[in-house]
C-alpha cells in the first residue's frame, strides 16, 4: 500500500545534528545496503537486480576534462533539471524557514542547483560529488560550506546519520553515473522530517536497466515506512524536448 504525506505537510523543528567533527552522539543509525539488492521487487519488470555497481572511474575522468568548459555546455543545452529541483524545493520550504535549512547536493559538480538555490535565500548548501575539479570549478562560486570529495551509493559515507533536511539530486541518475542505491544514503542522512528531492528524465525510469529500480526502490522504502511521497511531477523540457520527473519524499 503507499503511503501518502498528509497534504501541507511540513518539517517539524527538531534539534540540530552536530556536524562529524564534534564529538558528540549521532542518533541511532538507519541500516540499509550500499548496494541495490538483489531481491525481487515485483514492480521491477525487466530490472537487473542482482549484482553490483563498479565505481565509475571512467565517467569521473570525464567530468575532470569537461570542467572548464561544463557550465558553458550546460548552459547551452536547454536542461532544466536543476531549475527544476530548486522550483520544488522553494515550493516545499517557506521563505521564513529557508535560511535555516540544511541542503546537501549530490552529485553537484559545478555547483549550479547551489546557485539557484542561493537565489530563493538558501544559505547552508554542502556539495558531494566524486570529480576534484569539478568541485574546484564549485568553490569559486562561493556558495557551499562543507564539500565532500567522494562517490554515493558504493558504500556508506562519512556523513553522519541524520546530517542534513534535504537531499536533492538531479541529472546524476543517468547510466555510469550514480546507482540506485544511493536513495538508501540519502535517506541515512537526512534527518527524520527532513525531504530527499530527486529529478530524473522519464524515459531512464523505463529505459535504463539500472533506474527502473528507482521507483520500486521508493515503494519498498514507502512499505518499510523509512519514507513517504510528498509529490511525483512530470515536466516538459527537462532537456529539449524530453520530459523529467521530480520526487520529493519525506524521510519519516
Amino acid at each position: 500500500m503507499r503511503v501518502l504525506c498528509p497534504l501541507g505537510g511540513m518539517p517539524h523543528e527538531k534539534p540540530q545534528v552536530k556536524a562529524a567533527t564534534e564529538s558528540s552522539p549521532t542518533p541511532s543509525p538507519r541500516v540499509f545496503p550500499t548496494s541495490t539488492p538483489g531481491r525481487a521487487v515485483d514492480e521491477g519488470g525487466d530490472c537487473d537486480f542482482g549484482g553490483r555497481w563498479d565505481v565509475p572511474e571512467h565517467t569521473v575522468r570525464a567530468y575532470d576534462e569537461w570542467a572548464e568548459r561544463y557550465d558553458v555546455d550546460i548552459n547551452a543545452s536547454n536542461y532544466n533539471g536543476a531549475i527544476s529541483a530548486c522550483k520544488a524545493i522553494t515550493d516545499y520550504y517557506p521563505l521564513s524557514r529557508r535560511n535555516a535549512v540544511r541542503i546537501l547536493d549530490v552529485g553537484a559538480g559545478t555547483g549550479m542547483i547551489g546557485s539557484y538555490l542561493k537565489k530563493n535565500y538558501f544559505r547552508n548548501i554542502d556539495a558531494l560529488d566524486p570529480s576534484q575539479k569539478m568541485l574546484d570549478k564549485l568553490k569559486e562560486k562561493n556558495i557551499y560550506g562543507t564539500i565532500w570529495n567522494d562517490y554515493i551509493g558504493y558504500h556508506q559515507t562519512e556523513i553522519p546519520n541524520g546530517h542534513y533536511d534535504c537531499a536533492v539530486t538531479s541529472g546524476a541518475f543517468t547510466d555510469g553515473h550514480i546507482p540506485v542505491s544511493s536513495i538508501y544514503e540519502m535517506v541515512r542522512i537526512v534527518k527524520s522530517d527532513g525531504i530527499i528531492c530527486v529529478v530524473i528524465r522519464e524515459e531512464n525510469l523505463t529505459n535504463s536497466q539500472e533506474y527502473c529500480k528507482l521507483e520500486p526502490t521508493f515503494h519498498e522504502l514507502e512499505r518499510d515506512g523509512d519514507i513517504c511521497q510528498v509529490s511525483r511531477r512530470v515536466f516538459h523540457g527537462y532537456w529539449y524536448r524530453s520530459k523529467g520527473v521530480c520526487y520529493i519524499y519525506k524521510v519519516i
